[in-house]
Parts: C-alpha cells; sequence; structure tokens
C-alpha cells in the first residue's frame, strides 16, 4: 500500500510540474527585458511577433503563459512569442514608457506586432482559438492589413 502511495504522490508531483512549467514541447517566450531589446525582439523583427505585457506575480498572466508556450510551439519559425513584465510585485512599474506608449492598463494584455506597428490587442483572453484566428490570418499574408480589430479590444 505504501509503495502505491509513492507511486501516485510521484504521478501527481510530475503532472503539478507539466501543468505549471508547460509541456516538454512547449516553446519559451523570448524574454524582453528592456526599451533597447523590445526595439530590436519586437519592432525590428521580420516576423509577427505576439507580445504579452503582464505583471509579476499576477494569476491570470501566469495562467495564460502556458496557453501562449503552446501556441508558439505550434507557430515556431513563422511567429515569436515574446514577454515582458511591466509592473513589479511591489507595484512599482518596470517600464512606464512602454506602458504608457500602448496604454496597457490590464494584465495580461497581449498585442500582435507586424512591421513594427500594432495589428491586433487581446485583453485577458486565455482562449486559444482566438489568438489562432488572428495569427492565421497574419502569417497568411503579413503585408496586407488584417480584417480583425487593429486597436484596443
Amino acid at each position: 500500500m505504501k509503495n502505491l502511495q509513492l507511486v501516485a504522490a510521484s504521478i501527481s508531483g510530475l503532472v503539478l510540474t507539466l501543468v505549471i512549467g508547460g509541456c516538454a514541447t512547449s516553446v519559451p517566450l523570448t524574454p524582453v527585458k528592456s526599451t533597447d531589446d523590445f526595439q530590436t525582439k519586437v519592432l525590428d523583427n521580420q516576423r509577427p511577433v505576439v507580445m504579452l505585457f503582464y505583471k509579476q506575480g499576477c494569476a491570470p498572466c501566469a495562467a495564460l503563459q502556458p496557453t501562449l508556450k503552446e501556441l508558439a510551439y505550434e507557430y515556431k519559425g513563422r511567429v515569436v512569442f515574446a514577454e515582458y513584465p511591466l509592473m513589479s510585485f511591489v507595484f512599482i512599474p518596470n517600464n512606464a514608457e512602454l506602458r504608457d506608449r500602448y496604454e496597457v492598463a490590464i494584465y495580461p494584455t497581449v498585442v500582435l506586432f507586424m512591421n513594427g506597428l500594432e495589428k491586433h490587442r487581446w485583453v485577458a483572453e486565455f482562449g486559444k482559438a482566438a489568438y489562432r484566428k488572428v495569427l492565421d490570418e497574419a502569417i497568411a499574408s503579413p503585408t496586407t492589413k488584417l480584417s480583425t480589430s487593429t486597436g484596443k479590444s
């Protein structure tokens, strides 16, 4: 009976690790660390970039990250997925300039950038289908304007 309990505990720990850390096939989000880094990795990027603006310690932000990692795996090589914490654990802005420039007031906010311009915004959106719809359109014809919202939702 004790061996069965040990096996159950081990499996539970493994499942919890996979849920929290994402599955082994997920792709990590590219970290953006500064305004200059944002310019290089996001605005100057030739591929579409899905940018997660989040607050450190935000439960909804943490809940969204595995979804974005799974999407990053699905769109690997076609779309860049990046993340930038705009607010620290103690509500101190990490980069007020970027927060103000992109009018990020709710976390998590995810923005699709193409050729340095904001093309779509998701605010507290957790469903993969909503992301896939916009991303499929974006990579199908990256030089045309998306028919979906290009402003803030």
